[in-house]
């Protein structure tokens, strides 16, 4: 399955009516497809480590399913698990 991706940078230095396209675009990959892939979010690797892996704590998951791309510009798939 092909992971919906947003480009964050239309929600934070996005117009109003950008921002709202975003949003909205959001929403429905969510519902959609349990998850999105997010680019241009502005978080550094360390810091998506130590989240995703406070996150696995917090659900007792294995981090199975995390991909960091090693291109100029950080890739973060979110997974978020519908229990």
């Amino acid at each position: 399955m092909h992971a919906p991706a947003l480009d964050h940078y239309r929600f934070t230095r996005g117009t109003p009516k950008e921002q709202q396209a975003y949003a909205a675009e959001l929403i429905q990959a969510l519902k959609a497809h349990s998850f999105v892939k997010i680019v241009n979010h502005g978080l550094d690797d360390p810091t998506i480590e130590a989240l995703f892996t406070r996150v696995c704590v917090l659900w007792s998951l294995t981090p199975l399913l995390f991909f960091l791309s090693s291109d100029a510009e950080t890739t973060l798939t979110y997974l978020l698990f519908m229990g």
